[in-house]
């Protein structure tokens, strides 16, 4: 998965990839490589698989369209960053802030419907892979999508030059 992640995450700031084929890959790879992980370490009995499958494919399936958005401004930070206004960064800023709280809220919506399906300790579980999974990936694509240019309109406070 790492390898994959490093590719997709490449060709974000370039616009190597349209955005259809980012979407795709997303939405195929990952979640293929993703459900595998998941396999390897959730140790589920086929008892609590039968509950726990059918929760995590309506998990994705919440998912797939809040990573369609992701990618969308991703892309778009990438159309703009070299000569990104303030007003653009503040809406992009405003825009990923809000997404974030939207996987955070899905996840949690998630989570609840588990625990009444599933023991808690299986539960906490799957919250531990599934956050590691996230984390790795947003890390992955930090390495590689560079920070913002600050614009001489307003003075970066604490920043040296």
């Amino acid at each position: 998965m790492k390898n994959f992640l490093a590719t997709l995450a490449l060709a974000l700031p370039f616009g190597l990839l349209a955005q259809n084929d980012l979407v795709e890959l997303v939405r195929s790879d990952v979640r293929t490589e993703m459900r595998a992980i998941v396999t390897l370490n959730m140790g589920l009995t086929e008892a609590e698989s039968e509950k726990f499958w059918p929760l995590y494919d309506a998990y994705e399936q919440d998912r797939k369209g809040l990573w369609d958005r992701k990618i969308a401004l991703l892309k778009e930070y990438a159309e703009v960053y070299e000569g990104m206004t303030n007003e653009q960064a503040q809406d992009l800023l405003g825009r990923v802030m809000k997404l974030d709280t939207e996987f955070d809220a899905t996840r949690t919506k998630h989570i609840k419907l588990m625990e009444k399906a599933l023991p808690a300790t299986l539960v906490g579980r799957f919250y531990q892979i599934d956050t590691r999974l996230a984390k790795l990936m947003d890390l992955q694509l930090s390495e590689e999508i560079p920070l913002a240019i600050p614009t001489e309109e307003a003075p970066q406070k604490g920043m040296k030059e």
